[in-house]
């Protein structure tokens, strides 16, 4: 690492990455470049979403909390808690409008689902976005922390069990919804199971994926 001594980060950093990847098999080049590259860049690369062109480079949240980079059609937000996350299409401009992670969905959880009647769900902390033909619609679920394969409440009053992967969720600002637990968007079920949403806890509910080869994820259901 004497290139670091001379040059200093970041500028040591990416050129003893490519020196590295000269003296190594090309199977392993792949992994030299992987380390090399930042949660967001991995996610941006790899996701199936269309967002087009950066717009900008890697940037700070304002609450200092984690990283985004802003495209033509969306953005990757990234957090130590949640991993790097794409928002895009009518989604984001939806949640830009809300300020973003700044406003009371907070930073996004999950991958984006397509509904089964059309259109898409993404999950973010404190609730989820819908958006199809007619637009985007808001569900916000105050005292609730919701995680890609689970969630979190406040009260546990909120909670109550509808089925095997399937629970109630009450909410201050509504009627309240259901939710389920299926196999993550890409993942289809290993050995003709399901999901499983489990109560760990008065106040948490967990998706358990005995069957899914992706994992487990949450979804609205109404």
């Amino acid at each position: 690492m004497r290139a670091a001594r001379y040059l200093g980060y970041p500028f040591a950093a990416p050129l003893f990455f490519s020196l590295l990847s000269l003296l190594l098999p090309r199977w392993l080049h792949a992994a030299v470049e992987s380390a090399a590259r930042s949660p967001i860049a991995e996610r941006s690369s790899s996701t199936a979403v269309v967002l087009g062109k950066a717009l900008s480079k890697e940037q700070t949240t304002a609450d200092g909390v984690g990283r985004f980079q802003e495209f033509e059609q969306g953005a990757v937000y990234w957090t130590p808690e949640t991993g790097a996350r794409v928002v895009a299409g009518t989604v984001f401009r939806q949640w830009r409008a809300l300020d973003a992670e700044r406003g009371p969905l907070g930073y996004p959880v999950s991958e984006e689902q397509a509904l089964p009647g059309g259109g898409h769900q993404l999950l973010f902390q404190h609730g989820l976005i819908e958006s199809g033909s007619a637009g985007a619609r808001v569900h916000l679920f105050p005292g609730t922390r919701f995680m890609a394969d689970g969630l979190v409440v406040s009260d546990a009053g909120q909670l109550s069990s509808t089925g095997p992967g399937q629970f109630r969720l009450r909410s201050s600002q509504g009627p309240g919804a259901t939710f389920e637990c299926g196999c993550r968007p890409g993942s289809a079920p290993d050995r003709g199971g399901s999901c499983q949403a489990r109560r760990v806890n008065e106040n948490t509910v967990i998706c358990l994926a005995p069957s899914c080869q992706g994992g487990c994820a949450l979804r609205m259901t109404r």
